[in-house]
C-alpha cells in the first residue's frame, strides 16, 4: 500500500489506514463502467444498470458519510491526533 510508504516520512496515527480506507472515493468507477456499457446492452438493460449502479453509490455514500464521525471517534480519540501532530517536524 502506498499510504505505508508515506509512514518511513511521517508519522501516522494508528488507525489511519482503516479511516481513509472507509473514508475514499466510492462509485466513481462503477458508474464510468456503467455509462461506457450503455452503447454495447440493449437500451432497457442499459437503464436498468446505471439505475441499480447510482443507487448502491448513494447508499454507499450516506452510510459512509453517517458512519464516517463514529469512525474517527473509535479509531483516533483526540489524545492520538495531538501526539501525532506533535511529532510531525516543522
Amino acid at each position: 500500500m502506498p499510504i505505508r510508504l508515506l509512514a518511513h516520512w511521517i508519522a501516522l496515527a494508528p488507525h489511519t489506514v482503516k479511516i481513509l480506507t472507509w473514508s475514499g472515493l466510492r462509485g466513481g468507477i462503477s458508474v464510468a463502467l456503467a455509462l461506457s456499457l450503455r452503447e454495447h446492452l440493449p437500451s432497457a438493460t442499459a437503464d436498468a444498470l446505471i439505475v441499480m449502479t447510482y443507487v448502491v453509490v448513494v447508499f454507499s455514500i450516506v452510510v459512509q458519510g453517517l458512519t464516517i464521525k463514529p469512525l474517527f471517534r473509535r479509531y483516533l480519540p483526540a489524545e492520538s491526533i495531538i501526539a501525532a501532530a506533535r511529532e510531525q517536524p516543522r
